[in-house]
Formats: C-alpha cells, structure tokens, sequence
C-alpha cells in the first residue's frame, strides 16, 4: 500500500519550471477584450443547470460517492444548495478544497500486472467538482479555437479527428514517393510518458497570460487545479490524502483543454524553428504548405529533415519543451520512418542520436493504418479484429443479461399500465423519465396511445399499429410517407443527428443558423418552417404545442382527418426538401422562376374541346410548374362542366 502512495507522491512532485521565454515568444495574444468580458462575466444557476444535464448519470463516483443520477433526479430537493455552493466558488472565490478530493483508482493494462507502470490511473472527482468544472469548461470551449493551433484537432469544435488521419495519411504516402533529392524527410512518432501526471501547473499559468486571458479566469482556473487533494484507492480501501504541486487529472472536466494549452508551448517552439529556417516540414503536395508537426492530444507526429542535424534540432526543442512544461518523450517508445532517399548514413546518425527505433512502415496514427499498399486486407485486418472484439463483448454482455432475467435478479417496473394516466391518457412523462435511461424513456414517449385502452390486452404492438396504420393507408406517394415515417424515429440525418455521431463539427440549422437543426428545430422552429405552417391553419393542433415534434406528429395524425393527414405529411417532405436543396444544391428558395403551361382538353373520340396556355410568375420550381398545369387542366374541366376527367401528363410526381 505504501508503495502505491509513495509512487505517486513522487509522480506528482514538481521537478522546477526553468526559464520558459522561448516557448512563450512564438505565443500570440489572441484573447480579446469582449471574450475576457464573456469569460469573467458572473455565472448563474443556468449554467449550473445545464452542467448537471451534461453529467453521465452512472459515471464512477469520487470520494463523496454521489452519482450524478442521484442529483439529476432529486434536484428539485438539493438543488438550490448546489447551485449556491457553486455559485460561490465560480463568482465569489469560496474555498472548494473540501470538494476537491480525488480519489484515484488502478486500470491494469495486463492481465498480471507486477509493477506501478502496468496500471492505469483513473481520477475519481466529486460530483460537485465536476459541475464546478463542466460550467468553466462551456465558456472555454467558446474561445479554445482561437488560441490553440490548426494542427491540433483534438477537444477543439469544429475540429474533427479524420481531419489529422487524412492529413497524416497523405503526407506519409508523399513521403513513399520521394525517391529522388539529396535531402530525406523523416516522421517521428512520439510516446509521450504520463503525459496528464507531468504538467507543471505554472507553465500553464504563464501561457494562459500569455495567451491575455483575463487575471480573474486565470486564477479560477489555478484554484480548480492548485486546490486537488488526492487519495490512492487500491482493492476498496482509500489511503492518506496527499497534496500535488503538479499535473492534471484524468477524469476532470477542465484537464483536455489545459493539456492542449500546456502543448501549445510545443507548436510554439516548432514553429519558431521552422520560421528561423532550422527545420523544414514535409508537403502533402508540391504546391502545398510544409506541415512540421500534426497533434491529437498527447499523440504526436513530427516531421523534419533526416540528417543528424535534423535530430539535433528537434531533439533541443523537445528538451526545451520538458524543461518548461514537464512534459517528457520516451524515445524508447518513439518510432521514426524515414522517406526512401534517405541514406543508410543519415538514417543510422538520426537513430542513434535520438534513440528511437526504425519503422521500415510507419506505425497506425490514432487506431488507422497510416499507409494503404497493395495488402489492403492485412493493414485494416486489426481494425476488422477489434470489431469482432467488441460484437463478441455484446453477445456475452447479452446473455449474460438472459441469464440475469431468468433469474429474477433485475428490478422490476410493473405493469405498463402504471406509465400512462388513465384520465388524460398520456404517458406519465415524470415516472418514465425516473425509471429509464434518457434514450430508452425518449423512444416510449414517442409512441402514441389509443384513445381507449385494455390494461390486460395492451402491448406495444398495438400502440404502434393505430398511427402506422393510418400513416400507411394515406394516399400519397411512397417517398413521402417514408420521410413522416422517419421522423417518428428521428432518423432523419439531421445535423445535430450528424454531430451526435461525430460526422460533421458543428450541428446549427444552415437555414436559420439561430439553434442545432433537431428535428423540433427543423420542422417546428426554424422560422422558413414557421412561414410554412402559417399557410396551412388547418393541419395545426395547439393543443399538442408543448409535447416534442415526434409526438405531435403521432398525435395530429391520429386526430386529423385523411385529407388534412395528407397537407401535414406533404408539408413535412416538402421542408425537408427545401432543407436539402438549399444545403447540397446550394439553392435559394426566394430566387423565383417564371414557367409555361399548355392544356388540350378531348372527348372521348378525340376531338379538341378547348385549349389554353398561360405564362407564370414566380414559380420555385419544375415540381411546382407541373403542379400549376395540372390546377389549370382541372379548373378547365370544371368551367365546360364535365363530371368525369382524366388528367395526363408527363409529369412522374404529379
């Protein structure tokens, strides 16, 4: 046990801070005056809020052994006293090192593990820490892109992980074309060691200034750090609290966004030497600019000349680096590649003086292939591994939950019966959203209820099937019954659906740009939306006007009558249409056309009984000229008095 502790007291004990002036030089102010404002400006019990509803309900308690799910259901009770606790810290300098109390518990990375270095700590922070944290971390993350480096791509929004695999990627396949030249490039892939344990916290205080933000968030952030007490938990029980005078907690909330200013002072010295000629980068083109050095995080790849001179130079800048931050590479671990007109001379002098060793292919860069030949099925074959890996964790995870179920050993709800009022016949929101995990009791409240209702013969089948009936049995095309159906799940590729699976940076409504496009947003608030629910009163319901989007739709389509049930779903494809031409077709709704229609109305023998062309006006589209032909053809028929028509076209959509 001793052991344990003794280890990370001395992990955690500063080794000095030397003179940081060369990193800080290549440093740019770049905090203005409005964002300190923002950033300084006093926090209210709406932040604090809105970090209670961003806490994973389950996460792993600290040392008060309070579980976010416990406030997040009985805030209404304990509320107000953690808001004004938090409060106090974030706008009145109140002590926190009461709540500031970690506890750090042991990961093995082997399945016998027999020294400290084959374990992985984990910080347990307190509930009320982390609120204190998330609350800071929502306004830094509104300036962070300002004064981080475009070749960071980790923690930044707006900034996406493919982003550096990509550039990484080709870089490294330029580099595998360089045959010819005097001169050879070289990739070095760094491992740094304990890299969250090793930041010296002045350092971080020094750039932060450096970076002009503003003294009051500087100390606010020191505080959150400076004031953390620590406490080894080894097999359940905690050792004696001890104090660190550096590094970062791996769990705490602020700790990806200090790091990532903590290596800004590495791109700062990188880019100095490349400014002052001593370095040169490496081109993923020929008219391309020269890329020194990619980041994710603590993973790092520079790139420079291969020749001992090369090796001297990154070598200083990473001792430069160590000595300020703290931070310390383990060559051991490193790897360089080098680019084939390499000569066997310099490749030998740039290994021995950097102590590294040589990857004749360049390592994976965060978990891809960094090269692609011929062999395609063996450089994706870990990857396809680590798939097969994780369904078969899902197949044991499932029957091992059968098992648990045969037993009796889960907790049970009761009946259905027990989640719906029975005199309002609606789902009893509270008891749901107490009972379930938030997906699970979002998806039960979408689904519409039968307006009578057999407690004894109610199962999920039939509250599905009077909506999906009725949406099937419209008449109207196929496409447009598919995109209702669709919104019923949410599956549509919304742009906050999109960010949720991290495939694009930033979720707002490019109609609007006013909120996140969720389906509520798109369909209901967006005000080219609002426009268009204003032409067509009779489909709307303000009875139903504060459930969510999915459930009015459920709602108003079981009330509706067919014809009405045909306006709203039309409705709903037409805005998604219109969503989707002004995003991929870049089109613009309010630059109108003018169009042209003809009509020959015949009997049955043929003969020609009236003609008419006309010319129109602002007209959006083809869809919609074809749409205006077919009115006039039937407004005709109406005017010569025919009772029975047949309308032709060459029209598939109308």
């Amino acid at each position: 046990m001793d052991t344990v502790s003794t280890f990370f007291q001395d992990l955690f004990k500063s080794r000095g801070v030397e003179n940081s002036s060369k990193v800080l030089v290549g440093i740019e102010g770049k905090i203005s005056y409005e964002e300190n404002k923002f950033l300084v400006s006093p926090f209210r019990a709406e932040d604090i809020q809105t970090a209670l509803k961003e806490m994973g309900p389950t996460k792993a308690p600290g040392a008060d052994d309070f579980l976010a799910l416990f406030f997040q259901r009985y805030w209404h009770i304990a509320g107000n006293e953690v808001t004004n606790y938090c409060l106090g810290v974030l706008n009145d300098k109140r002590p926190m090192e009461d709540f500031n109390k970690t506890n750090i518990v042991l990961i093995s990375k082997i399945s016998k593990p027999t020294k400290m270095i084959n374990f992985r700590p984990i910080s347990l922070c307190t509930f009320v820490y982390k609120v204190i944290a998330k609350a800071i971390v929502h306004r830094l993350q509104n300036v962070i892109d300002k004064c981080i480096n475009k070749v960071q791509s980790a923690f930044v929004p707006r900034r996406l992980i493919s982003d550096n695999v990509l550039l990484a990627y080709k870089i490294l396949h330029t580099f595998r074309q360089k045959r010819a030249g005097k001169k050879g490039i070289m990739a070095v892939k760094l491992d740094m060691s304990k890299t969250y344990h090793k930041v010296e916290w002045g350092f971080i205080e020094e750039v932060m200034t450096k970076m002009r933000f503003a003294r009051e968030w500087v100390e606010l952030i020191r505080r959150c750090v400076s004031t953390v007490s620590y406490a080894v938990n080894v097999n359940g029980r905690r050792r004696s609290l001890f104090f660190p005078i550096r590094g970062l907690r791996q769990g705490d909330p602020l700790s990806p966004f200090l790091f990532l200013i903590c290596s800004e002072g590495l791109s700062s010295l990188m880019r100095a030497a490349r400014r002052e000629g001593f370095t040169r980068g490496a081109k993923a083109s020929r008219s391309g600019p020269e890329i020194s050095h990619l980041l994710f995080a603590d993973d790092c790849i520079l790139f420079g000349e291969a020749s001992s001179r090369g090796a001297e130079i990154l070598k200083n800048i990473l001792q430069v680096y160590e000595s300020c931050s703290g931070q310390c590479v383990n060559f051991t671990k490193s790897t360089v590649f080098y680019s084939p007109n390499t000569t066997e001379v310099n490749k030998e002098a740039v290994s021995k003086f950097l102590g590294v060793r040589t990857a004749t292919n360049p390592e994976r860069y965060l978990g891809l292939p960094n090269m692609v030949g011929k062999k395609k099925k063996e450089s994706f074959q870990n990857l396809v591994d680590r798939i097969l890996m994780r369904i078969e964790g899902w197949s044991n995870s499932i029957w091992a939950a059968k098992g648990v179920l045969e037993k009796g050993l889960i907790w049970k709800v009761g009946t259905v019966a027990e989640l719906i009022n029975s005199q309002s016949r609606e789902w009893n929101r509270e008891v749901i959203s107490h009972t379930f995990a938030a997906d699970e009791a979002d998806r039960i409240l979408r689904i519409p209820l039968a307006k009578s209702f057999d407690p004894r013969a109610y199962t999920i089948q039939n509250v599905y099937k009077e909506f999906y009936r009725k949406l099937w049995n419209i008449e109207l095309p196929t496409k447009v019954k598919i995109i209702a159906w669709k919104v019923s799940w949410n599956y549509l590729p919304t742009r906050a659906n999109l960010f949720y699976k991290k495939l694009i940076a930033d979720a707002s409504c490019l109609r609007c740009g006013l909120a996140a496009e969720t389906v509520d947003h798109l369909f209901r608030e967006c005000p080219l939306s609002i426009e268009v629910w204003s032409h067509i009163p009779g489909v709307n319901c303000p009875q139903f006007i504060s459930l969510s989007f999915v459930q009015l739709l459920t709602k108003t389509v079981d009330i509706l009558p067919p014809d009405l049930c045909r306006i709203f779903c039309g409705a709903l494809w037409a805005i998604w249409g219109d969503r989707n031409a002004r995003i991929h077709k870049k089109t613009n709704k309010t630059d109108r056309h003018q169009s042209a229609s003809g009509i020959v109305a015949r009997n049955s023998e043929g003969k020609v009984l009236v003609s008419s062309t006309s010319f129109h006006e602002m007209v959006d589209s083809a869809f919609a000229a074809e749409a205006i032909a077919c009115r006039e053809a039937v407004q005709i028929e109406i005017n010569i008095q025919k009772e029975e028509i047949f309308v032709e076209g060459d029209s598939l959509s109308i």
